[in-house]
């Protein structure tokens, strides 16, 4: 069979990600992944793929209240060979291709990697997680955590931390 290479997808809005580290609930050492909305673009790319390597379906997809998903994993760096150190998040880029240690969240924008490769079990073909490239940051992980972003009014200004007095006469019992 012919080898199938990878592709990079248009930028894309992240649904759902578990690549800060790996997802091992199912066992060790356990995968990377991401879903993503697909648009009509993306879906037409990824069935024609299927449809010319001979694959019957494409795992992965799925559509919910109306939008459509695919989810790819990833277990390239859950693994790595003996003597490389194990990475704990998956290795993402910017929109310069500059390594990041920022992972996308939902809402974020990207652009995957993919690897085509037909499972030989049941003739279906599936897109491994090569790279992500974060184009931009929406999600509320990029504003601090707190999920709001920074606006005019109240500023707090930095506290003291005191100690209390070890003074029993201040004890009211």
């Amino acid at each position: 069979m012919e080898k199938i290479q990878p592709f990079n997808t248009e930028t894309l809005e992240v649904q759902w990600a578990h690549l800060h580290r790996a997802d091992d609930k199912f066992g060790a050492p356990g995968h990377h992944n991401i879903t993503v909305i697909v648009d009509d673009q993306l879906k037409d790319q990824l069935q024609k793929i299927a449809k010319d390597a001979g694959a019957a379906k494409v795992n992965g997809l799925s559509e919910k209240e109306g939008k459509k998903f695919i989810k790819v994993k990833s277990t390239l760096y859950t693994n790595p060979p003996e003597g490389m150190e194990k990475k704990v998040a998956f290795p993402c880029v910017d929109s310069d291709t500059n390594p990041t240690t920022e992972v996308p969240m939902g809402g974020d924008k990207v652009r995957l990697r993919l690897k085509p490769f037909v499972i030989s079990r049941d003739n279906s073909m599936s897109f491994f997680l090569n790279g992500v490239q974060i184009i931009e940051k929406n999600s509320a992980a990029s504003s601090g955590g707190s999920g709001f972003s920074a606006t005019e009014g109240y500023k707090a200004e930095a506290q003291e931390e005191t100690v209390p007095s070890n003074d029993d006469n201040d004890i009211p019992f």
